[in-house]
């Protein structure tokens, strides 16, 4: 295990891991396969809102508890309204890498051929960074990317840091940067007030 970066450091990296440059209209929301509900709830928001026409949620069964995260996503939206026709699931991903290309024919089926496709992608804060960079590497070029980043409870931007779990969450998705970088897995990106590229 590596060691605990100092304190001072602490701050640092919650910036550089949180990728949010906000929601912007999009062909789809890009949900990154998690059990918790809160993209889902979002995803109905910006719905609502006319930002986005589809959203494509994404995972499979997850680790701990078993249900397939895609189908309690699609559960929570179509609770809220969303039509079935409007929500396009991949439920068999169980790694971010996996998220973003079985979503590859989604993606192809209700994006314009004419342009590359635009993107409004939900993920959690401590994740987006490398999720953005996966997605990148795996989808098509040119495509353009909005990033919505939450935060969990007892897991925020400012917190993470202040409990043993937290603080694991959080570095494993700091120290695999640069390990997936070396393997081709990921690719650097871009934050501007345009989204991220």
């Amino acid at each position: 295990m590596d060691p605990l970066p100092a304190p001072e450091r602490w701050h640092e990296i919650a910036r550089y891991l949180d990728v949010h440059s906000g929601a912007a209209p999009a062909d789809a929301a890009f949900i990154l396969g998690t059990r918790y509900p809160d993209p889902a709830y979002l995803a109905v928001e910006y719905f609502r809102q006319g930002l986005i026409p589809y959203v494509i949620a994404t995972g499979g069964a997850n680790r701990q508890t078993g249900q397939v995260e895609s189908h309690r996503h699609r559960e929570i939206m179509l609770e809220a309204g969303v039509p079935p026709d409007r929500i396009l699931v991949e439920d068999a991903s169980t790694t971010t890498i996996e998220n973003a290309r079985l979503s590859l024919p989604l993606i192809a089926a209700i994006c314009p051929t004419e342009r590359p496709p635009a993107l409004l992608v939900i993920a959690k804060w401590f994740h987006s960074r490398r999720a953005q960079m996966t997605l990148k590497r795996h989808l098509p070029r040119g495509t353009r990317y909005h990033l919505v980043a939450y935060e969990l409870p007892g897991l925020t931007r400012e917190t993470w840091h202040t409990t043993p779990q937290g603080r694991e969450t959080v570095l494993s998705n700091w120290r695999k940067i640069p390990q997936y970088l070396a393997q081709g897995q990921l690719e650097e990106i871009q934050v501007n007030a345009n989204g991220c590229e």
